[in-house]
């Protein structure tokens, strides 16, 4: 007995601190790779949908959305509650926290929450995750919060707004990481996306890793990330109306187009329910016949619409790819309808 006693002291000294020195250099090599390249992404995704987000590693986005308090701020003696009365202060933090500062009549925070819940019940690992309800009426919240699924998500209310006005909030949702110290590592304003929810995560694990620098970023570069391998794509006749719907699991629908050298195309596509869902922002891709990215538009002169008007350069077929603002990282999904017209007679029959 005192000889498996020895040895498991002895492996105990030998083995544990091996885990406890976290990744070697090529690992931590990698994961600041990937914090880089996600902060490069999130900078492309705040400025072509304005936001910002602004990280001790560096502001991503754009600067003058951000909250007067920013990132490297510390937090000291601020107390939430549920609405139960049950108290919690940022204190007494045993791990990282992600706050989401939503309100009932906040839109884009009310879009996000399956988003959230999803993400914590399956992808959060390096910290926990609060709801924050702030800049609200108590009988409202609670009314939003019994038709939404909230998981094991704890749920508080910023008392007075007291939190919202320290940190000098600017745009709501506001979602904001603090480190178990209160030092506020991340806070962003503006609507969340998967691969924003992906950095947050790693930069809790992983504080002392990445730097951003904002590139200087053209107009012409702020481009639709779609999937261009496109292998099925339904045939579109001119002036006959296809509809469909755009979602997280179907984000981009393809149709092709038999054109001729000369032909003026024109594509339009609406939401179809504009007034109720006014965050769904239909976004058009033209593909010419060799896959060559030829135009794009998301805002025509009544957004949520979105138009194409296109001189075809060569015989051939094409395609029209039809997604929404953010592409596979938007949250905002719906039902829209295309169809396809003849930019020529158009001209003709308005004259």
């Amino acid at each position: 007995m005192r000889i498996l006693l020895l040895v498991s002291l002895i492996l105990s000294l030998t083995i544990l601190p091996a885990f406890a020195q976290g990744p070697d250099e090529d690992e931590e090599a990698a994961i600041e790779e990937e914090i880089n390249r996600l902060a490069q992404l999130i900078h492309t995704i705040d400025l072509r949908d304005p936001g910002a987000t602004d990280w001790v590693g560096g502001t991503i986005g754009m600067p003058e959305l951000t909250a007067e308090s920013g990132a490297g701020t510390q937090i000291e003696n601020i107390t939430f509650e549920t609405f139960d009365g049950e108290m919690v202060s940022v204190t007494d933090l045993e791990r990282p926290v992600i706050m989401n500062l939503w309100a009932s009549w906040c839109l884009p925070c009310i879009h996000e929450f399956p988003l959230l819940v999803d993400f914590v019940e399956n992808e959060l690992e390096n910290a926990d995750f609060w709801f924050v309800n702030t800049a609200d009426e108590t009988d409202n919240a609670l009314e939003f919060l019994e038709s939404v699924e909230t998981g094991d998500i704890p749920v508080y209310v910023d008392v007075e707004d007291a939190f919202a006005l320290e940190l000098g909030v600017a745009a709501f949702p506001t979602t904001l990481l603090l480190d178990t110290d209160g030092t506020l590592l991340i806070i962003r304003s503006g609507s969340l996306t998967p691969s924003i929810l992906d950095f947050f995560n790693l930069v809790a694990g992983y504080p002392d890793l990445g730097e951003f620098e904002a590139p200087n970023i053209e107009a012409d570069e702020l481009t639709a990330i779609i999937d261009e391998d496109i292998e099925d794509a339904e045939p579109l006749v001119l002036e006959e109306e296809v509809s469909g719907e755009l979602d997280s699991d179907h984000w981009q629908a393809n149709y092709k187009f038999e054109g001729e050298e000369g032909f003026h195309l024109v594509v339009v596509m609406l939401s179809a329910e504009p007034a109720d869902n006014p965050f769904f922002d239909p976004y058009l891709v033209l593909l010419g016949p060799d896959g060559t990215r030829i135009a794009e538009e998301n805002d025509s002169q009544q957004p949520p619409h979105a138009a194409l008007s296109v001189i075809l350069p060569e015989d051939g077929t094409y395609t029209i790819v039809a997604t929404r603002l953010l592409e596979a990282e938007s949250i905002f999904g719906g039902e829209y309808t295309l169809i396809a017209l003849d930019g020529e007679d158009m001209v003709a029959n308005s004259q």
